[in-house]
């Protein structure tokens, strides 16, 4: 099922990916860092926290997952702050 998923865009996200900065915060990187370690440009990152970007491939999203240590899924959960 997965594979099925991999190739779509997940388009339903309205504000980009809620915990991805308080992740990448978390773990002490800039956005610049995150951009090196997971291979997604400093730009789409930036668009992703800030919800200008509203959709991802679902490779972008594990890349950042990887280099964040955590699952995609987590990327979506609503920051515990």
């Amino acid at each position: 099922m997965t594979r099925n998923i991999q190739h779509r865009r997940l388009s339903d996200v309205k504000s980009g990916l809620p915990n991805l900065r308080a992740l990448r915060k978390a773990r002490d990187l800039t956005q610049a860092e995150l951009a090196e370690k997971s291979g997604v440009t400093q730009a789409t990152i930036s668009d992703l926290e800030s919800g200008k970007q509203h959709m991802a491939q679902f490779a972008t999203l594990r890349q950042l997952a990887k280099a964040l240590r955590v699952s995609v899924g987590d990327l979506f959960e609503k920051p515990t702050t």
